[in-house]
Formats: C-alpha cells, sequence, structure tokens
C-alpha cells in the first residue's frame, strides 16, 4: 500500500496515529494530523522517511480507519438539526480550508478570523470544526454532531404547562395537537402559495383567523380582536416548528414552481465552473453495448448475446481508470461494478484474469473527486445517498453541464471496437439482418471471461503505450521531456499538480455503492421484501424479543441485487455495519436475484389465489352434497303425528339398545371368512373329544421313548 492523503499511520514504538492530510509534490513532504492530541497541532514528515518507516516494519499503514465516522450513513436518515449543524460547518471549513494556507500558522490565523467575522462565531469554534474534520476523515458527514451521548434523540420536544415569561406582550403557549394543526393549516394556506407570503405575514394572517375570538367596528370595518386571558404563540415558537417539520423541496416546490426548484433549489450535483487540477480530480464514466456476440461459460453452443462495457476514465491523463464487462442493461449494477473496480487494486484484479502486472504499469485506484456522468445511472437516490454524502463525490450530468468533456470516454469506444473489430469472430457488420446478409451469431466463439480478458489488454496498452495525438501538453510536461501516454501523464501529474488521491477501505466503497432500503424488526426476523434475515447482533441485543413486546420497527439496510444471501444494516452514527444473513427456513432464497425473489412471490401468490378459488369450488360441493344428504333423511322421516311427545321420549334407551345390538352383529371382526356365501361352520362335539385323545395317546408315547 502506498501512502496517500486521508492514509493513517501508526508507529508501533508508541503506538500513536497520525492520519496524512496533505502531500507536498513539490518538496516530497506530508503533513499529518495526531489522532490522539487534543492540541490543535500537525507534523511534517519526509515522505522518505516515512517510506523507510514502513519498509523497516517501524510503522504501518492502517487498513481499517475506525476514526472515518459516518461515510456510509445516508443523508435522509440524518435527522434535519444534525443536517443544519453539519452543513453550517461545512461552509466554515470552506472558507478555511484552504491547502496549503490553512497549514501554515499566520495564513491559518487570518483565514480564521475572516470565518468568526463572517459567521459570527469564535475562534475556539472553529479550531474544534477543523480539528473534528481532520480527525474524522475529510469528508462532509465527519462534521455531523455527536448525538449519540446525548439525551432526547429523534424525540420531539413537549410541551409543559408552566411558561416562560419574553419581552413581548405575549406569553409562549402550550404548543399542543390543537396549535400543531392550526400550525399546519396556516402553513399550506398562507405559505405554500402563489402569493409568496413571508413567514412573519403568515404567522400574523394565522392568529387572526385562529386565535381571535371576536372583533371590533373600527371605521365601518370589521377588525379581530386578540383575547389577552389565553395565552397566544409567538413567531418564535412558529419559525420552530416550521423549522423543524417543513420540507423544503415540497415548500419551494409549492411556492415558485417544481421547474425553479430543479434549476435553483435541487442540491447541486456538481459544478459547472470546475477545473482539472490533476490525476483523480475528475473521473468520465460511461457505458456503451459491444457490437459482438458472445457464448456462455458453462455451455459454449449457448449464445448470450452481446456485452455491456463500462469504462472509467481519468480526465486529466486519460489514464482507463476501471473497466467492468457485464450482461446487464445499462443500470446502476454495471455502474456500481465500474465504480468499484476504479478504486480497487489493479494488480490483485488483473491476476484474477490470469495477467500478471506490477502497480505502475495500472496505478490508478483512487476515489476521484467528481464523477462526470449522463443521466440515467447517476440519477435518483443511489449516487445521492452513497457517492455524494458518503465518499464525498460530487456528480456532474454532462446533458446539463460540460457534455463535450464525456466525449473522451465516448471517443475510446469508438477506438475498442475499431481495435476487435478485425480479429474477433462474431463481431457485428453493417450488413447485419438486411436481405442476404451474414448472421453473425453463428460465429460468436467468446465467452464474457475472454472478452474482459481482451479489454483488459486494451486497457493495459492504452495506459502505457498510447500516444495521445491531440492531448495539450501543459509547459511543465513538455519542459521535463513527458510524452502524451496516459500512464506518463498521470505520474507527472501526481508529482506536479494536486497529487490529492484519496482512498476508502474497500467494504466502505461497496457499502456506499449499493442501494439502500428500508427494512422492518420484526418478532420473526429482520423482514426485508418478504425475507428474513438475522444477525449476531440482533440475537445478541434481542431485536426480536423487543419487537415481540414493544412492536417492530424501521432501519435502513444496504443489499445488492444480484445476491439477496445478505443485507447490511447501516449502524447508527458510525461507520460501521452489519452483516445479516438468511434465516435457516429461507434457505431458498440463497444466492438469488432480487429479480428472482420478486418473481417467485408473485407466482406463489398465484398459485395460493388459484389454491384459495379450488378450496372454495370443494367448500360449494361439500355444501351441496350436505344438503342433499339431509334432504333424503327428510323424505324418510317418520311423521305420523298420533305418537305423543311423551312415548317417544320414554323409547330412546330401549331403541338405542336395538341399533347397538344390530350394529354390534353388522361390525363384529371375522378373520378367514369364508366368502362361498355358506353358513358359517360349527365344530361337532365327538370331533373334538377325537381330537383330544389323540393329542394324549400321543403324549403317553413321548414318555415312553424317554
Amino acid at each position: 500500500m502506498k501512502v496517500m492523503v486521508n492514509s493513517l499511520i501508526q508507529w508501533k514504538e508508541n503506538q500513536s496515529i497520525a492520519r496524512i492530510l496533505w502531500m507536498d509534490p513539490m518538496t516530497n513532504t506530508c503533513i499529518g494530523f495526531p489522532i490522539s492530541e487534543k492540541k490543535m497541532s500537525f507534523k511534517l514528515y519526509e515522505k522518505e522517511w516515512i517510506d523507510k518507516e514502513i519498509e523497516t516494519g517501524k510503522a504501518v499503514i492502517l487498513s481499517e480507519d475506525e476514526w472515518m465516522v459516518t461515510v456510509a450513513i445516508p443523508d435522509d436518515s440524518i435527522s434535519e438539526a444534525a443536517k443544519s449543524k453539519r452543513d453550517k460547518a461545512w461552509a466554515i471549513i470552506s472558507e478555511i480550508h484552504h491547502v496549503p494556507d490553512v497549514f501554515n500558522q499566520e495564513r491559518r490565523a487570518a483565514l480564521i478570523r475572516g470565518a468568526c467575522k463572517k459567521f459570527s462565531i469564535s475562534q475556539k469554534t472553529v479550531y474544534n470544526i477543523l480539528k473534528k474534520y481532520w480527525k474524522y476523515g475529510m469528508t462532509k458527514n465527519a462534521l455531523l454532531p455527536n448525538y449519540e451521548n446525548c439525551g432526547g434523540k429523534n424525540k420531539e420536544r413537549h410541551s409543559y404547562t408552566s411558561k416562560l415569561k419574553i419581552n413581548s406582550a405575549i406569553e409562549n403557549a402550550v404548543i399542543d395537537v390543537e396549535v400543531k394543526r392550526k400550525f399546519k393549516l396556516a402553513l399550506e394556506k398562507y405559505y405554500h402559495s402563489g402569493k409568496r407570503n413571508s413567514l412573519a405575514t403568515t404567522y400574523r394572517l394565522m392568529i387572526r383567523e385562529y386565535f381571535t375570538h371576536d372583533f371590533k367596528i373600527k371605521d365601518g370595518v370589521k377588525v379581530p380582536v386578540l383575547n389577552e386571558d389565553v395565552p397566544v404563540p409567538t413567531l418564535r415558537q412558529f419559525r420552530y416548528w416550521v423549522g423543524k417539520n417543513n420540507n423544503d423541496k415540497i415548500s419551494i416546490s409549492k411556492r415558485e414552481g417544481l421547474k425553479h426548484y430543479q434549476s435553483n433549489a435541487r442540491p447541486l450535483l456538481g459544478d459547472s465552473t470546475y477545473e482539472v487540477t490533476g490525476p483523480g480530480a475528475v473521473f468520465q464514466i460511461d457505458a456503451t453495448v459491444v457490437d459482438l456476440y458472445l457464448v456462455s461459460r458453462y455451455e459454449r453452443s449457448w449464445i448470450i448475446g452481446r456485452p455491456v462495457l463500462y469504462l472509467v476514465m481519468d480526465t486529466f491523463s486519460r489514464v482507463i481508470a476501471g473497466v467492468y464487462v457485464g450482461v446487464e442493461a445499462p443500470s446502476w449494477i454495471g455502474a456500481m461494478m465500474a465504480l468499484e473496480n476504479a478504486t480497487s487494486d489493479k494488480v490483485s484484479y488483473c491476476r484474477g484474469h490470469g495477467i500478471h502486472i506490477i502497480e505502475d504499469e495500472w496505478p490508478a485506484s483512487h476515489v476521484p473527486q467528481t464523477i462526470m456522468a449522463d443521466r440515467g445511472e447517476f440519477e435518483g437516490k443511489s449516487p445521492e445517498g452513497g457517492l455524494i454524502e458518503g465518499l464525498h463525490i460530487s456528480i456532474q450530468n454532462s446533458s446539463s453541464y460540460r457534455g463535450d468533456m464525456k466525449a473522451i470516454v465516448e471517443r475510446h469506444f469508438r477506438t475498442i471496437h475499431d481495435r476487435i473489430k478485425p480479429f474477433v469472430p462474431g463481431y457485428i457488420n453493417v450488413d447485419f439482418q438486411k436481405r442476404g446478409g451474414k448472421d453473425y451469431r453463428l460465429d460468436a466463439t467468446l465467452d464474457i471471461h475472454q472478452f474482459t480478458k481482451i479489454i483488459i489488454k486494451i486497457a493495459l496498452h492504452h495506459n502505457n503505450f498510447h500516444l495521445l495525438k491531440n492531448y495539450q501538453r501543459e509547459v511543465g510536461m513538455i519542459e521535463d521531456g513527458i510524452e502524451s501516454i496516459p500512464n506518463d501523464i498521470w505520474n507527472w501529474g501526481i508529482r506536479n499538480k494536486s497529487g490529492c488521491l484519496r482512498s476508502f477501505p474497500p467494504d466502505i466503497i461497496k457499502l456506499n455503492l449499493m442501494p439502500t432500503e428500508v427494512a422492518s424488526v420484526t418478532e420473526r426476523g429482520i423482514r426485508f421484501h418478504g425475507m428474513l434475515y438475522g444477525s449476531e447482533k440482533a440475537m445478541r441485543e434481542q431485536w426480536f424479543q423487543k419487537a415481540k413486546i414493544h412492536g417492530s420497527w424501521k432501519l435502513k439496510v444496504s443489499y445488492d441485487v444480484r445476491s439477496m444471501s445478505a443485507i447490511y444494516v447501516r449502524a447508527g452514527d458510525k461507520r460501521e455495519y452489519e452483516k445479516c444473513y438468511l434465516l435457516e427456513h429461507q434457505e431458498r432464497y440463497k444466492s438469488r436475484t432480487y429479480e428472482e425473489v420478486a418473481h417467485l412471490h408473485v407466482m406463489e401468490k398465484q398459485m395460493q389465489k388459484k389454491a384459495e378459488i379450488a378450496l372454495l369450488q370443494n367448500e360449494f360441493d361439500i355444501i351441496s352434497e350436505i344438503e342433499a344428504v339431509v334432504q333424503e333423511a327428510q323424505v324418510l322421516k317418520n311423521t305420523d303425528r298420533t305418537i305423543s311427545k311423551k312415548n317417544i321420549f320414554d323409547g330412546i334407551r330401549e331403541n338405542r339398545d336395538f341399533e347397538k345390538s344390530v350394529m354390534r352383529e353388522a361390525e363384529a371382526f371375522e378373520i378367514n371368512v369364508d366368502k362361498s356365501g355358506n353358513e358359517p361352520k360349527v365344530m361337532s362335539s365327538e370331533k373334538v373329544r377325537g381330537s383330544i385323545l389323540s393329542m394324549d395317546l400321543l403324549r403317553q408315547k413321548q414318555e415312553e421313548k424317554r
């Protein structure tokens, strides 16, 4: 592992740990922040000295980062209060965290004084925010407040009968259910309207309509009158309630229109005026359906259709940072796999395909600052929840901002097609499906593993040998004799440009790439789309017993649609997660895809519906048969009305005895019955006596022999 920005270095002698905040490519030095120290301090290290400490075993790069909090927590699960504090702290960081000025004492002091004046806060507050930002991984979510140790988490404040006096003629009213209902009505009527009333105006209109009891005539006009004996909510109380319960998207959409929200108020996924400062600043991603038919790895006679190829390319150097070949239609699954590949180690990836390289041949294995994509896969909650807030990656859609820049990756698709066309069987030419044309599907020979190997070879050739003819080299590149080869440009940029390549633990990257939904904790297990899961933590903390006693509750989970064998519970305000497995009696869902499980549930519902219809029809048959038997009995019933009730009841015992004797005779067991129809045989007494004498004679002879 190489030392990069955000790496944690631990020295074995004193167990001290430092986070690398910045690497200066000019002086080959690093700025490190001691994790355990409470004071505002950082240290300057020689990059060569750190490398030597690691080589000699005196120091180690930690693979697990327990301080990088809230990397995996989705934004929609954070409370509004926490997000407000985080965003305010982020604005302060954006104001002062200018690298490398923030590491110079005099310049940092000037930046902090400016921030204190702009945000009306103390220097101590700024220093605390800066230390927290450095300690917890330099992401936006690292600035979330530590609410896990505070009381009243996610609980609404309750009002009490005692009221506080303020500098006003109006007392603080008790905000009960009825007052909240009036708040909501006023907000919908006066604030969420095309008139665009301010909150203060909305408050006054609300008081006039809902908190007056009488009126007076002034100049011939009715004027509402307040009841002085009844406390009235203050504007401060109203503002607090609106800030706690109002939805900005709904509010702006209703007041200004949805187009205004989408254009001006929606969270921006990127910045149209960004500059490509160096390697890793901007990655471009796109997908295409390759003009080639493949066969199955398991049965070579099966044609599986055309593969989908994803490419991730670095804008600054034109290095291919990641690839993915699959049979999924262009979707978030393919984009997720391509991004995971772009951030992973390429040496082990190539080894898995039988290709042996060294790290310098494919050095890109980092998290970018920005991803340039088109709409489609990168619209929706998947990127917003994980990439933007979790990994602090901004998203830019080329169709709205810089469509010309994504031409880099789009042009390379044509290059790949030109390379494989003359050599691979099954490639589709222009005469495909034309009358008299050749059916190229019959020529399909390569499987998806073999085609992926070809793509890797093309990527390695491009990164190490391809000469970019139209690349505009900087003056420094020309002076240093750097040719327009992607890897050479990448390495030069690391040494001379930003050099701020970021890295995260692989599990955290995967967790943030996976989609997130809501599951329920029930007495039978963690229910997610009809499947039941369990985990060690759930058993240890007795989740299911609590659900049975107190009722079920919701929680956020991440999952991979390609295998529902496990889901992952996001754990509180930390980056930790809990892996949940299918319960034993849910074994039928193991290794099933999300679509397969959904299809199975649909089939089961259809079968259950058919069974219910058949059962209902059988119920009708039984009812009809019972009615037929009863009708037959009604016909045979004795209808003689001359017999008195007393005589009928007195003969019940004799009737029962008679019925019993008849049934005993009819139901008595008899084995080896003569089926000829003759009368049952009766053994004569003479024959019985003869057999007895014969037995006595036999016993006498046996005694004589003894």
